[in-house]
C-alpha cells in the first residue's frame, strides 16, 4: 500500500458507490490538498483501477499524474 492509497478493498472491477471513498479517508482530509498545493516539492500520483471522488481531488491536486492503462476517473458529484 502506498501513502495515500485509497483502493477500496476487494479488487472489483465495478464502478464504487458514490462516496464510499470519502467516508473511508474522512480525518485530515481538510488539510491534505491545502499542503499539497503549498508543498514546493513536486508531488506525482501514480493511480490504477477507479479513481474516484477524494481519490480524483488528490490526483488533481499534484502537480504529475501517471495513470495506468486500467486507471478510470469518474466524478460522482458531476451526476455523469
Amino acid at each position: 500500500m502506498h501513502f495515500a492509497d485509497l483502493a477500496l478493498r476487494g479488487g472489483s472491477d465495478e464502478r464504487p458507490r458514490a462516496g464510499a471513498t470519502q467516508r473511508q479517508m474522512r480525518w485530515h482530509v481538510n488539510r491534505l490538498i491545502p499542503s499539497m498545493l503549498e508543498c514546493q516539492t513536486p508531488i506525482v500520483a501514480s493511480v490504477s483501477g477507479w479513481v474516484v471522488g477524494l481519490g480524483m481531488d488528490l490526483a488533481l491536486a499534484a502537480d504529475f499524474v501517471v495513470a495506468a492503462d486500467d486507471a478510470r476517473f469518474w466524478a460522482p458529484f458531476t451526476g455523469s
